[in-house]
């Protein structure tokens, strides 16, 4: 199965300046695991030490929120993945 992951800019230097990447997995999890093992360097960016997204990394699959079972989020052939980076201020 092939599903595309688009990579946001602050994080396009770790993936060789790739800003889309084929994937495989059958959920969001799975993908982005799939994702890190190409791309080791993401790991810390995207998950905490316990294993979960980091709170400011937002996962969307055909342009929709996957919130908030990210992870477990069941993907098909063809779909996209867009990794989100929430910026905060005030």
């Amino acid at each position: 199965m092939s599903v595309h992951a688009v990579i946001p800019w602050n994080f396009v230097s770790m993936t060789n300046d790739a800003k889309k990447i084929e994937v495989e997995g059958n959920t969001v999890g799975e993908c982005l695991n799939y994702l890190i093992e190409k791309h080791p360097s993401l790991k810390a960016d995207l998950f905490n030490r316990d294993g979960r997204l980091h709170h400011d990394i937002v996962i969307y699959l055909n342009k929709a929120s996957t919130y908030p079972d990210q992870l477990g989020k069941t993907v098909s052939d063809g779909d996209e993945l867009s990794i989100s980076v929430l910026i905060g201020g005030g």
